[in-house]
């Protein structure tokens, strides 16, 4: 199965924004400091409960109380590299002045703790 996210895609989220059943979000859970990027599904009679899935079916879905997170940002758009910038990239070559996204510069905070 083709995963939904890759290396090197950039996000962008919008913290104000409703979550809703079947939103991509960026969750990032308290006691462990883990950060996803998973499908967000409310449960429970009251919605506190909430299951966040991974498309893939070898990774089982998490559920966890909503007070067990220090966010839930729901994701309003995905940017993902042409294939041969990601190449380029992987082999380690120093990109040019001027090249589309300045590929040197593209790191986040949040780049190295993602899981997907």
């Amino acid at each position: 199965m083709e995963p939904e996210f890759m290396a090197d895609d950039r996000v962008e989220l919008s913290p104000g924004l409703e979550l809703r059943n079947n939103d991509v979000v960026l969750a990032k859970i308290k006691a462990t400091g883990e950060t996803l990027l998973r499908r967000f599904y409310r449960r429970g009679p009251e919605g506190k409960t909430i299951r966040l899935e991974n498309r893939n079916p070898l990774y089982a879905p998490k559920e966890h109380d909503i007070s067990e997170f220090e966010f839930i940002y729901p994701v309003v758009s995905l940017t993902r590299l042409p294939r041969r910038f990601r190449q380029i990239k992987q082999l380690g070559v120093r990109t040019p002045v001027g090249m589309p996204g300045k590929l040197a510069g593209l790191k986040t905070g949040l780049q190295n703790d993602v899981k997907c």
